[in-house]
């Protein structure tokens, strides 16, 4: 969570959307899925989904996490890929 910028001692409710997302997505991955199905940066600056994405790529890389994303915004898709 540090190193997101999410501060320890708030409460979720009391984040960001954006940090409420990043959030989301640390619970998610600390539960190791196989399989992980969303549409998560709808809702988003394009900062927040940038970080976001970033965050997830990172975290697939060398897993065996298979991520399922959809998205009208291509150009997201797209970095996801070739990230």
């Amino acid at each position: 969570m540090r190193s997101l910028g999410i501060p320890l001692d708030r409460a979720a409710g009391k984040l960001s959307g954006g940090q409420r997302t990043q959030l989301a997505l640390a619970l998610t991955l600390a539960k190791t899925p196989r399989l992980l199905l969303d549409e998560p940066v709808a809702a988003l600056d394009p900062l927040a989904r940038q970080q976001f994405l970033t965050s997830l790529t990172e975290a697939v890389a060398g897993s065996d996490l298979t991520v399922v994303m959809s998205s009208h915004l291509v150009g997201d898709l797209e970095r996801c890929v070739t990230s």
